[in-house]
């Protein structure tokens, strides 16, 4: 049996075991069309064909194609609201619904991501930590080795639900923007109308 500071446990062992079986937990990732808008020329008046271009969009946002969608957003980051700004509303009245589909599906997404919980602390942990704890310091008693460690993962515990918390916060919150957002556009577009 190896002696030392580099000799390892049964507890360590095993929990070096339970922490290699652990499943890696995959986050979902969504690819906004303003995260990567193709290059688009500075943007002076709308051309014709554009116009046309977007009056074939549809309607609904959810049908718009990933490409029609960042050249959108492309268009939409360069057209200048002081140079043309019949362009810029035109360009925003076909840009603001699409934007917020995707706002609202990257927040759904970081939502879900927030709402995963952590992978489980392996029930090994204690031990192995509590023999670490002893081996740095052989003079600190056993049962006060295994309540430094029963601390450190109550600590470790409480800042894995914090950090989780407070993600599940700021989703709900960019939901909650968002849907406020959406709720005044359509607001005041209706206000337009009258």
């Amino acid at each position: 049996n190896p002696s030392g500071p580099n000799r390892t446990t049964t507890a360590q062992r095993k929990f070096l075991q339970e922490v290699q079986s652990l499943p890696v937990q995959q986050r979902e990732t969504y690819l906004h069309p303003e995260r990567g808008p193709l290059p688009h020329p500075d943007q002076g008046p709308l051309t014709g064909i554009e116009q046309l271009w977007l009056a074939g969009l549809p309607s609904d946002p959810s049908q718009v194609p990933f490409d029609d969608a960042q050249t959108l957003a492309s268009i939409a980051a360069k057209v200048s609201k002081l140079k043309s700004p019949m362009d810029h509303k035109v360009i925003q009245r076909a840009w603001a619904p699409v934007k917020e589909y995707h706002d609202r599906a990257a927040a759904t997404v970081a939502l879900r991501n927030a709402a995963q919980s952590h992978a489980p602390i392996p029930s090994s942990t204690l031990g192995a930590l509590a023999e670490a704890i002893q081996a740095e310091n052989n003079q600190l008693d056993p049962s006060e080795a295994l309540s430094r460690a029963n601390q450190m993962i109550g600590e470790i515990s409480a800042k894995r639900r914090a950090a989780r918390d407070d993600a599940l916060m700021k989703a709900r919150e960019q939901m909650t923007a968002i849907d406020d957002a959406k709720h005044a556009r359509t607001a005041s577009m209706r206000q337009a109308a009258v």
